[in-house]
């Protein structure tokens, strides 16, 4: 189990709602997805989802992710507009194993998303992120995670000055994944 205390439910800034998520948002989830392709495809460093990836595959994973939040195995986010009618983006919450001696230390990671035609979100969803993890998480650390290809999210952990701490190649993944703290 990642996190033994009570899981925080949702954060709310002015202009962010992040709360679990659940199968019931598989259609603005799919919109979502689909619209930042190509974002995700260099976030995940591979070719997911794929042109042809279909509302039952999607529901699939969110079935997955509310398993593992479920089970308290990993976390997994919505980020909504305030009213909850418009998906921005995901964030998710799940521990880093070592599989390798370059490999982060058994700290949790977060990764995040935002839809390409919103890429303003991103830097208010890592602030939210960032004052959600100090204020109701217990973790005394965690490593943000992205990938070398996904330049933007680069220059913005970068800009808000957090340090490279971890670099890993694998194998099925283009680029190498990078973890700041």
């Amino acid at each position: 189990m990642l996190h033994p205390a009570p899981v925080p439910d949702t954060w709310a800034t002015p202009d962010l709602l992040l709360r679990p998520l659940t199968t019931q948002d598989v259609e603005s989830d799919y919109e979502a997805v689909m619209s930042s392709v190509s974002s995700l495809r260099n976030w995940e460093g591979t070719d997911w989802p794929r042109t042809d990836f279909t509302l039952e595959e999607n529901l699939a994973d969110l079935e997955r992710h509310e398993r593992e939040h479920l089970a308290g195995d990993a976390f997994t986010y919505t980020v909504t507009d305030p009213s909850g009618d418009l998906t921005l983006g995901c964030v998710y919450i799940r521990p880093l194993r070592r599989d390798g001696p370059d490999a982060p230390p058994d700290v949790p990671g977060v990764w995040f998303w935002a839809r390409d035609d919103h890429p303003d979100i991103e830097p208010r969803l890592l602030t939210a992120i960032r004052e959600w993890l100090a204020a109701e998480w217990s973790f005394p650390t965690a490593l943000f995670a992205t990938n070398e290809n996904l330049a933007r999210q680069v220059v913005l952990l970068t800009l808000e000055g957090f340090a490279l701490q971890h670099a890993v190649t694998k194998e099925h993944v283009r680029g190498r994944l990078l973890f700041y703290g």
